[in-house]
């Protein structure tokens, strides 16, 4: 079955920043390729599944802890790429997510 077009309700940003995550029987370290308030791509050589939920810290600044994502699920698989959608963000991190968001549409 072929899988629908669903456009995307926020704009999505390039981003070269690390992250880690960790779910049921997957964890590892990938590169954050863009991201959005509600979804991001990332590239990783530990392969992860379609619908897996996932935990992730992202390392958005230098030397600022990580932002801390507690679940995210895969929403599609391609190679080492995947794209995960965020289900649950406190609204700390939701707050920071938003700061770095608006500081790159400022220079996009």
């Amino acid at each position: 079955m072929a899988q629908r077009f669903v456009p995307r309700r926020h704009r999505r940003f390039p981003a070269h920043l690390t992250a880690v995550y960790l779910g049921p029987r997957c964890g590892g370290q990938a590169r954050v390729m863009d991201l959005s308030l509600t979804g991001w791509r990332l590239e990783s050589t530990t392969p992860v599944e379609l619908g897996t939920r996932l935990s992730l810290r992202v390392y958005l600044h230098g030397d600022d802890p990580p932002l801390s994502i507690d679940r995210a699920v895969v929403r599609w698989v391609d190679g080492h790429e995947f794209g995960v959608e965020l289900e649950a963000v406190r609204s700390d991190a939701r707050l920071r997510l938003r700061e770095w968001v608006g500081l790159q549409a400022q220079y996009a």
